[in-house]
């Protein structure tokens, strides 16, 4: 890679760089970026994550031409664990062919090819490419701020297989993301999470796809506040449900703080899993506090019965309400109120409910989401109402792991006996209250029907391919 080439991608990542220094000033530095190659290649040969993580700003990305990217050197750290863990094997070699040193010498462009090698089920691989690289001196040390790899060519009978991964690993998809709530539509596993990010950023929601739970595919701005006029803000928890050959994304916007401001919950709709989601009503759903519920982290479920319902609400209150027939309003109950609380002891936010085996399985998140014991706990009813009393915790953290896990959804393909838990956390050592990262995990009852403890994973979840359109 090219002079040239350096400074597109110092552009891209939002880079400064300075005209080169004399070659009087870049040789000892060209010496040492090469040497520290050199190290960093052994740790990784080493599968040593510590030696690894020496090497990183704590910003440090990385990126692939293919979309791929990480945000963090912690994220860049659990990709390594993943994959050794994964493939006791795997090898990655980088030789640089270029280093230029800029920045009055604070600041190193190293381009070269990269060479990595591993085996799975689907057999050896030998993958081939191009990086290029950008360290920066901080008092006095060198450290890798920035990767972007361009793949050329794969050899071996890995090469291509549908299989070629044995697990998803965790975090299932990169980026910033929380709150996620999964589903099957249309033969493909579908994410719907809130962008993790300041409130007044959050103007936007992303979705992913999978078929089999390890490759997922980006699908950009499925719901956009420029197709919501009324949100300017805060959009967040969305949850998405189909019917009569629409997709309804129901999602809580502008973070309203009593009835005096506008906001709350709203509804959009795409004839797509994929969006765009234009807003249904004009207006938000719910817009004031009822029973002391501030209208957010909805759910939307369709009962036995046919019936739909929503259950939502923060600051440690929860309703259920029975949406009508096109979603724009509710049916009042037969005593005439139009929103029941069903509040369970140590619910604070993440309304869920689970239909299964004739028992409604009323879940919530507990705990701060900004600090590390946020955690899910459940309820057992024998109808959407409940009444619901508490069993307990089933997803919190592990401090050898992940904090901060919480906000979940479950997903399951109908007919498969295998069912997920799709939530958030916090990757550890991270200070950010958004650096949160939705993983995949399994679920799973016991005999009683009881929900046992999630084992939160850095490996995540074995493929579990759809085969066939599986509709909910």
């Amino acid at each position: 890679m090219n002079r040239r080439s350096a400074s597109i991608l110092a552009v891209v990542l939002g880079l400064h760089v300075a005209p080169a220094p004399t070659t009087a000033q870049e040789v000892p530095d060209e010496r040492r970026i090469r040497a520290l190659r050199a190290d960093f290649n052994a740790a990784i040969a080493r599968h040593d994550l510590a030696a690894i993580a020496a090497f990183l700003e704590p910003g440090f990305r990385v990126s692939t031409s293919s979309g791929e990217f990480r945000n963090s050197a912690q994220e860049m750290l659990d990709a390594f664990s993943s994959r050794f863990t994964q493939t006791p094997d795997a090898t990655y070699v980088r030789t640089p062919s270029t280093i230029d040193v800029s920045g009055n010498g604070l600041l190193a462009f190293e381009s070269g090819q990269w060479v990595g090698t591993w085996t799975e089920v689907a057999g050896p691989y030998r993958m081939t490419g191009r990086y290029s690289a950008y360290w920066r001196k901080q008092d006095g040390r060198w450290r890798l701020h920035a990767e972007l790899y361009v793949p050329l060519g794969c050899e071996g009978s890995g090469c291509g297989a549908a299989d070629r991964r044995t697990r998803s690993g965790n975090p299932i998809v990169a980026g910033w993301y929380a709150d996620p709530e999964a589903h099957v539509f249309d033969g493909e596993y579908w994410i719907y999470p809130t962008y993790s990010a300041p409130y007044d950023r959050q103007v936007h929601m992303d979705a992913f796809s999978s078929k089999d739970l390890l490759t997922w595919t980006r699908h950009d701005r499925v719901l956009d506040t420029a197709n919501v006029k009324w949100a300017k803000r805060a959009v967040w928890a969305p949850s998405v449900i189909e019917k009569d050959d629409w997709y309804y994304l129901f999602f809580g916007a502008n973070d309203i703080q009593s009835d005096r401001e506008r906001g709350g919950i709203g509804v959009a709709r795409s004839r797509s899993p994929g969006g765009p989601f234009i807003d249904h009503l004009g207006k938000p759903l719910i817009d004031a506090f009822h029973n002391g519920a501030q209208p957010i982290d909805q759910m939307v479920f369709r009962d036995a019965d046919g019936s739909y319902y929503i259950v939502y609400g923060g600051w440690r209150h929860c309703n259920i309400a029975k949406l009508n027939a096109d979603f724009t309003g509710f049916v009042p109950f037969p005593d005439g109120s139009t929103f029941k609380e069903i509040t369970p002891a140590g619910y604070v936010e993440g309304a869920y409910m689970l239909v299964k085996d004739g028992k409604y399985y009323f879940m919530w998140s507990e705990g701060g989401w900004t600090g590390p014991d946020y955690a899910v706990a459940y309820a057992v009813g024998s109808s959407p109402f409940g009444p619901f009393e508490r069993v307990g915790k089933i997803l919190q953290q592990d401090p050898t792991v992940a904090t901060g896990a919480g906000h979940h959804s479950v997903l399951h393909a109908p007919g498969s006996s295998r069912w997920y838990i799709v939530y958030h956390r916090r990757p550890l050592g991270e200070s950010d209250r958004n650096h949160r990262v939705v993983s995949i995990d399994e679920l799973r009852f016991d005999a009683r029907g009881f929900i046992e403890p999630v084992i939160i994973t850095t490996t995540g979840v074995a493929p579990d391919t759809l085969r066939a359109a599986r509709r909910p």
